[in-house]
């Protein structure tokens, strides 16, 4: 009957060691040993041990790997040129096929992501809104709006009413009175001169991006001749920034006449939300004669002093 002993110790000196397997015969050489069942020790061969250890990924063992290489193990460079390129992904030619994303590719995503996605970048969201009143510019200038709305027949017409501030969007309507006084002057050819001032302050918080103002005023000008003629001359009217003398954008209101006088009536004028930018507080008319002969005018004008300038604000357009 054979005997065992048990060592229980921290440190332990031998000579040698011989293994035995179960039939009392020494463990073959270049064996390899490996943990099994309830931690006991286990005797492999070379050939062995590679059968044991999986490759879960190709769902074979290092062995059958190693067996797929031509023409031989001991050929390295076979190895990595052809087994291991198709059996393992590398850290560098198998990131593309991984979930690896370069610098490249990402900022790529993203450019596109507007026209492969539909995604809207917080600039054109901020384009949208403030194109609300006039749609069509949204589906006919904004990136991907353009695409995934204009492309497909949408017809995003009129405008969206803001339900921020619901009363602007209306009709304002203001009689104003005379600033200033008429004028009684004779102008020379080419000369610019300024009458009557509007003040129109009162309208600076309550234009929208559909605004129109309309400034309707009782001008009752007279033209005539003080020095030779008649010759044919242009005169015009126009507004301008009374704190600036800027042009304000508009259609002036002009006359070209040939007779010994000319006279106007009443003078329009139509600005839209952008001819008001940056918001004149007070408007003034000035007046231009222009013949090529150097011949002057009179000019006389006789707005009431009440009731002879009316000021519409429409917000509905």
């Amino acid at each position: 009957m054979s005997s065992r002993l048990t060592v229980d110790t921290t440190t332990l000196k031998v000579r040698d060691v011989f293994c035995l397997n179960s039939n009392a015969d020494y463990i073959q050489p270049a064996s390899i040993p490996v943990i099994g069942d309830f931690g006991k020790i286990t005797w492999f061969s070379s050939i062995e041990f590679f059968s044991s250890i999986s490759v879960p990924i190709l769902s074979t063992t290092i062995l059958d790997v190693l067996a797929s290489v031509r023409p031989g193990f001991s050929t390295m460079s076979t190895i990595f040129g052809s087994t291991t390129t198709s059996a393992f992904v590398s850290t560098v030619d198998g990131l593309g096929s991984s979930d690896y994303v370069s610098t490249a590719g990402l900022n790529t995503t993203v450019t596109q992501l507007s026209y492969d996605s539909g995604y809207i970048s917080s600039t054109t969201l901020y384009d949208c809104f403030t194109n609300m009143a006039d749609m069509g510019q949204i589906t006919g200038k904004i990136g991907p709006m353009v695409k995934f709305l204009s492309a497909v027949g949408s017809n995003l017409t009129g405008g969206y009413v803001s339900t921020m501030n619901p009363g602007n969007y209306r009709i304002y309507k203001s009689t104003m009175g005379l600033s200033g006084t008429n004028v009684n002057r004779t102008m020379t050819d080419g000369e610019i001169f300024g009458s009557a001032t509007i003040d129109i302050t009162g309208f600076n918080t309550k234009i929208v991006n559909s605004s129109h103002l309309r400034l309707d005023v009782n001008a009752n000008i007279m033209l005539g001749y003080s020095g030779n003629g008649p010759i044919l001359t242009s005169f015009s009217t126009y507004l301008v920034n009374a704190s600036n003398t800027s042009q304000i954008v508009g259609t002036p209101v002009s006359l070209t006449f040939g007779g010994s006088n000319a006279m106007i009536g009443n003078l329009n004028y139509l600005l839209s939300s952008n001819d008001l930018v940056p918001y004149p507080n007070l408007v003034q008319i000035r007046h231009r004669l222009i013949n090529g002969v150097g011949s002057n005018a009179t000019l006389v004008t006789q707005i009431p002093q009440s009731g002879g300038v009316f000021v519409t604000l429409d917000n509905t357009d």
